[in-house]
């Protein structure tokens, strides 16, 4: 099968269309957050660490990091090793509450290491995320 004739021009020219959308967006801002920052961080070592509690745990101090549209997050982690999975789970409310595991663009998972897990938020859209490592 060959792209000939302005049928199969067009479907080519759609695909590469849809490719361009899925380059990195150059306009995307870096941010991290620190193990300090994560007054309600718990786990490490043997057991998993997450980043923050499920709600109602989450009024105050605990809330889950803000993930802002276009944004590659750092996320320091104490678990002490690289780890062997990540959970990332996305709110609207900084509580968690009516929360969801995260899809696709939402949550992309950029890095993994022994110090941090790095997450890109390819949408339009802004969250607050929360991490657990195993």
């Amino acid at each position: 099968m060959t792209l000939q004739g302005p049928r199969n021009a067009r479907l080519a020219l759609l695909a590469l269309l849809a490719l361009a959308g899925c380059v990195s967006d150059p306009d995307a801002v870096s941010r991290s957050g620190a193990l300090e920052d994560l007054a309600c961080a718990s786990g490490g070592g043997v057991e998993p660490w997450e980043s923050a509690p499920w709600p109602p745990a989450t009024a105050g101090a605990c809330g889950w990091l803000d993930y802002p549209a276009r944004v590659t997050l750092e996320i320091a982690h104490g678990l002490g090793r690289t780890p062997r999975d990540v959970s990332v789970t996305l709110s609207f409310s900084e509580d968690g509450s009516l929360s969801a595991p995260a899809a696709g663009d939402s949550a992309r998972i950029v890095a993994v290491d022994d110090r941090a897990v790095t997450l890109s938020n390819g949408t339009n859209e802004d969250f607050f995320v929360k991490g657990v490592v195993f």
